[in-house]
């Protein structure tokens, strides 16, 4: 593994190579999930979509729990 304080300068890449390289990997992920998406639409005829994860406030919890206890104590 490079160590941060070795000299990189015998490499010759610009900035603009290094720019138009990282914007390339970072899109293959985009790319990946609308292929996905293309191919799920196309097979079952559903479509991809982001769900959101619901988390009940902690109050919420407690209130839950109270009435988990209170159904067990009643048994």
């Amino acid at each position: 593994m490079a160590d941060a304080t070795q000299d990189f300068s015998q490499f010759d890449i610009s900035k603009e190579e290094i720019d138009k390289l990282v914007a390339k990997v970072c899109a293959i992920p985009a790319h990946v999930i609308t292929a996905a998406k293309e191919k799920l639409s196309n097979a079952f005829g559903y479509d991809l979509r982001e769900l959101l994860r619901y988390r009940p406030s902690s109050a919420t919890q407690r209130h839950s729990t109270q009435q988990t206890d209170v159904a067990k104590a009643k048994s």
